[in-house]
């Protein structure tokens, strides 16, 4: 049995944050060192823990799944940060072509689109995070 990764895309509005998405994560370990180190590589951040203003469905979600898995490795990405994951995904895994979509992180990786595939463009909110949280 392996990891899996439990993610979270929130926006925030008016100085509240609202949940945008839960997109479904296969198994990638390359990734999961990215995001987290969770299997001892060089995460962009190390995780620093759930912010403490969740919107209800995150943390509903993550209540739900601390009662029946062993979670770890639990941190959130800023809209900055999520740049640079984008940076460091298409240095590991050699993205050459910018239009290639299976590596990119709305298309590819989280198979949803914010804001017309634009992460680092705040349009309609003030700010966007990726909250996340692994079992095994």
């Amino acid at each position: 049995m392996g990891t899996s990764i439990h993610m979270h895309i929130e926006v925030k509005h008016n100085d509240t944050w609202h949940h945008y998405a839960a997109p479904h994560m296969f198994r990638n370990r390359d990734f999961f060192d990215l995001v987290a180190g969770a299997y001892g590589g060089q995460p962009i951040v190390p995780p620093r823990g759930l912010p403490e203003n969740l919107s209800f469905v995150t943390r509903h979600d993550f209540e739900q799944d601390s009662k029946g898995y062993r979670l770890h490795h639990t941190g959130w990405l800023g809209a900055d940060e999520l740049v640079k994951l984008q940076e460091r995904i298409n240095e590991v895994f050699h993205v050459s072509n910018v239009t290639s979509m299976e590596y990119d992180l709305e298309s590819g990786i989280f198979h949803t689109f914010i804001n017309g595939n634009s992460l680092a463009q705040h349009q309609g909110w003030n700010d966007l995070r990726f909250i996340f949280w692994f079992d095994g």
